[in-house]
């Protein structure tokens, strides 16, 4: 079982080899920047438009229909990916901006003094 994105650049990279396409040729024909080709091959394009995927199945003289007909995408699950990213919890419950912390580094050497004028 495949997701949906895996499915995708397999399918990319069969097509590819059978035609003995670079990715960079692949952008040629396409009309797909070479970048966003990189992103989606290496999995860091996690939802490609439908949109790009016509322009490479048209680069690669295929209709949109064409390139899903593949057995590949009848192993796509729907489950979920398990790999979520952690996101960063941020707790700005104690945070003290730096110009308070020196404000109140003052108002405590304030009173210190004040309290040691105070003893004389």
């Amino acid at each position: 079982m495949v997701n949906m994105n895996e499915a995708i650049i397999i399918r990319i990279s069969e097509l590819c080899k059978e035609r003995e396409l670079t990715l960079l040729d692949l952008a040629t024909l396409s009309g797909v920047k070479q970048s966003t080709l990189n992103e989606i091959m290496h999995g860091r394009s996690k939802h490609p438009r439908i949109d790009t995927i016509r322009k490479i199945a048209t680069g690669l003289e295929m209709t949109l229909s064409e390139f899903f007909e593949d057995e590949i995408f009848y192993q796509v699950t729907d489950e979920p990916n398990t790999q979520k990213r952690k996101r960063r919890k941020y707790k700005f419950k104690d945070y003290v901006p730096h110009y308070k912390k020196d404000k109140e580094n003052d108002d405590n050497n304030d009173s210190n003094s004040e309290n040691d004028n105070s003893d004389n």
